[in-house]
């Protein structure tokens, strides 16, 4: 009796820690209260007169008005109206969205009455001086709102860019449906700007205004945000969680954990998935996946076993890598990356006197791009996955962010971590023939 007894705690706690779950509740807090060391933005696109979301009835005399921008706070009540009533556009949705985005949009039809578009103006003086302005009362007259100067925003999005951004904000009020009534409510919009070289200003809009929750993990609790507050239908596409690993309060991607939400992810050695997003954010579920269909990816650990398909249809494998040194970079071809993947550094990384590469895009579009380079020959892109193995080799190492490197070490364990770049790629294989 005893021992049926202890088979069946320990045949009950085994089937419990395969599926642990965690749920974490969200509130909404100003990302101005936190510190955020890269914010999350979205690219402002300037309307033309003919394509006013709502007319604009004054604008601030003595300056001239450089660019208009309009955008739905709550776009997806505009894409349930037309998903029900154009049947191109809902055809199209079908054959590709989630079937939780697909019957969120029929639930929501039709979308309840309210005033959820912000208008904003990017200004100039008679001297040249920039200057901004948002609709922040939404009565569609700029006269009787504030005139922003740009202040410097001293964190920069992107570490490896050079450009410096600088930013004007403002307190909007806007109407917004949450799942039960529409509310009016105040919500800290942000406006960024950076020159590039060539005289090309990128502009980009931040929604200031996140949610923010506890995630109790093995006794110990964590703060992370969530950079959404508002329905999103397709969270496992563009929603990123953060958590403050070592409890700094900044959120860093480089030193805390920043990743998409649709792929697995490693947390104290253990792998986890979102099980659930609440549709309106207001909580999120992960739950613990199973360790041998989803190792997880830490330094110190297992490299996971793994076959994969070159783009000349070689094959290679974690078994051919034991006794040397494994590279493993993920990447993306902007201009930046496709300088980087110079014929120079590829030489380096093909010699298999040196390391053992491979190399994987964040698409196969990617390889266009690095080709239309030009530069780099055919035979080079012998060590480059093939594109139909992407997806899975990128969930397989949990990575979705466009430039990472995996060190393996000879006794096929993960050695480091690092943000791709050549400097750092370069220090690396120079560390590594050292060893050696």
């Amino acid at each position: 009796m005893l021992k049926f007894v202890l088979c069946f705690v320990v045949g009950l706690s085994y089937l419990w820690a395969g599926n642990t779950e965690i749920t974490i509740r969200l509130k909404p807090v100003n990302a101005d209260s936190l510190k955020i060391i890269e914010p999350s933005f979205s690219p402002a696109r300037p309307l033309k007169e003919n394509k006013l979301l709502e007319k604009i009835v004054a604008y601030p005399a003595d300056y001239a008005t450089r660019k208009l921008y309009q955008f739905h706070i709550q776009n997806f009540l505009k894409l349930s109206k037309r998903f029900k009533e154009d049947s191109v556009l809902r055809a199209s949705v079908k054959s590709s969205a989630l079937p939780a985005t697909i019957d969120f949009l029929e639930r929501i039809y039709p979308p309840p009455p309210l005033d959820d578009i912000v208008s904003a103006c990017w200004l100039e003086d008679d001297q040249g001086n920039d200057f901004f302005v948002f609709d922040a009362n939404n009565d569609e007259d700029f006269t009787n709102d504030r005139i922003l100067e740009f202040k410097d925003f001293d964190q920069v999005f992107a570490p490896e860019r050079s450009e410096q951004y600088v930013m004007a904000e403002e307190l909007v009020t806007v109407e917004i449906f949450d799942g039960q009534k529409v509310k009016t409510q105040k919500m800290l919009l942000a406006f960024f700007k950076a020159q590039k070289p060539g005289g090309r200003n990128l502009v980009f809009f931040s929604n200031r205004l996140i949610r923010m929750g506890e995630l109790k993990l093995d006794g110990e609790v964590f703060h992370c945000i969530l950079f959404t507050i508002l329905p999103d239908v397709n969270y496992k596409i563009t929603d990123f969680l953060w958590i403050d690993l070592n409890h700094d309060k900044r959120y860093n991607r480089k030193e805390d954990f920043y990743e998409q939400l649709y792929q697995p992810f490693t947390l104290r050695n253990k792998s986890y998935g979102v099980k659930a997003l609440d549709i309106w954010g207001r909580s999120l579920t992960l739950e613990e996946l199973d360790a041998q269909k989803t190792p997880p990816i830490a330094v110190g650990l297992a490299c996971p076993e793994f076959e994969v398909s070159f783009i000349d249809s070689t094959k290679f494998s974690l078994a051919q890598a034991k006794g040397r040194y494994l590279v493993i970079d993920f990447w993306m071809c902007s201009d930046q990356y496709c300088d980087m993947m110079s014929k120079k550094l590829i030489e380096k990384l093909s010699d298999p006197n040196n390391v053992y590469w491979i190399s994987c895009p964040y698409g196969a579009q990617s390889y266009e791009r690095l080709k239309a380079k030009g530069g780099i020959a055919e035979d080079d892109f012998r060590h480059f996955v093939a594109p139909h193995e992407i997806e899975r080799f990128r969930r397989l190492f949990q990575t979705r962010t466009n430039k990472v490197l995996f060190v393996i070490n000879p006794q096929g364990k993960i050695e480091s971590i690092e943000n791709f770049t050549q400097d750092q790629t370069e220090q690396i294989l120079r560390q590594i023939l050292e060893t050696d």
